[in-house]
């Protein structure tokens, strides 16, 4: 098991702290309640390695806060603890990470009665906390990018139900593989994608 280091937690919960701070001072809609989970099997991106499949996240959840401006065009940033589930390695080994994960994003927002649609895009900022179980070489920081939908329900625009593509950029290594002379080496580098179903409820 391999777990965070204090600088770098100190670091993310600073960037993550000045994020809310813009977000709310914003004309702010207000400070939520964010929860959900990886949706279907979501194949990594991946490059060499010796017999060894792509690391695919086939679970995990994530639960934390959130904070948006209001308006048509608007900016919202969320702190996250996520927890991914993925497998990977010459003999399909899964591991589990947990992170702490701060994506900052503009919103864009079409207002209707009963529903309003939203399309969000940004980057996200991670640490990883801890990862246990056929741990992968991870680095402590991870840099990714968030594309979302998804539409909030009732007047008052309490509930919001939406879909995320995060598309990893930092490079993570599988443990290791066979090559073709029955020697282990590095296996595959991939970099992390995933699918997410989240729910949000403005307090």
């Amino acid at each position: 098991m391999r777990t965070i280091s204090g600088a770098h937690l100190i670091g993310l919960a600073a960037a993550a702290s000045l994020a809310l701070a813009v977000a709310t001072s914003a004309s702010a809609q207000g400070v939520g309640i964010i929860a959900g989970f990886p949706v279907g099997t979501v194949p990594q991106s991946a490059s060499g390695g010796f017999n060894s499949p792509t690391p695919r996240e086939h679970g995990g959840f994530a639960l934390g806060f959130s904070a948006e401006s209001d308006g048509w065009i608007g900016i919202g940033v969320n702190v996250l603890y996520v927890e991914h589930y993925v497998s990977d390695g010459p003999n399909n080994d899964s591991h589990r990470t947990s992170s702490l994960d701060v994506p900052l994003y503009f919103k864009a927002t079409f207002r209707a009665p009963g529903a309003s649609p939203f399309l969000l895009l940004g980057p996200q900022g991670s640490v990883v906390l801890s990862c246990s179980n056929a741990c992968p070489s991870l680095p402590n920081a991870l840099l990714a990018a968030v594309v979302g939908a998804g539409v909030t329900a009732g007047t008052a625009r309490r509930v919001s139900l939406q879909v995320r593509y995060v598309m990893g950029f930092t490079h993570q290594d599988t443990g290791f593989g066979v090559n073709p002379g029955g020697f282990f080496e590095p296996a595959t580098s991939f970099q992390r994608r995933s699918l997410q179903l989240l729910a949000a409820v403005r307090l």
